[in-house]
């Protein structure tokens, strides 16, 4: 029962992750990469559900929500898989990058948006998309070898 929970957590996390990816992409192909200038809300208006900073907006809401369901993983993997050490090592990792990209979104904005500090930003979404791609890809690994 447990495994087949974590592949379907696992599945979630990574369709998480890809639709945060997405978001952020459209974010720089719209030209909304420097809308909002605050974190974590977005200047003067708490919540704008339109234009550019709307755009910018949604990908931290939705970052935000998978960000939830990665610690949830988390949480399901201490409290139910105790022995399962490959599932403790990439969710904590998950986790720690996760929220390290957090902080180098935050960096992006305060340093002004320069070249640098957006490229660290996408660097640290790609290893978080690599560990994402390793949990599933784990989760699934056992269920495949039996067919």
């Amino acid at each position: 029962v447990y495994k087949r929970q974590i592949r379907w957590f696992s599945g979630a996390v990574l369709v998480g992750t890809a639709i945060v990816i997405l978001s952020g992409a459209y974010v720089r192909s719209s030209g909304a990469t420097g809308a909002c200038y605050s974190w974590p809300l977005c200047g003067p208006q708490a919540l704008p559900f339109d234009g550019r900073q709307g755009i910018h907006m949604a990908h931290r809401v939705v970052t935000l929500f998978a960000f939830i369901l990665v610690a949830a993983t988390l949480v399901y993997v201490r409290r139910r898989m105790v022995k399962t050490i490959w599932a403790k090592k990439l969710t904590h990792s998950l986790v720690m990058l996760f929220a390290v990209q957090a902080i180098a979104g935050l960096i992006v904005i305060h340093s002004g948006f320069t070249p640098l500090t957006r490229g660290i930003h996408i660097a640290m979404a790609s290893l978080v998309w690599i560990i994402a791609v390793a949990l599933t890809t784990r989760a699934w690994q056992t269920r495949l070898k039996k067919h």
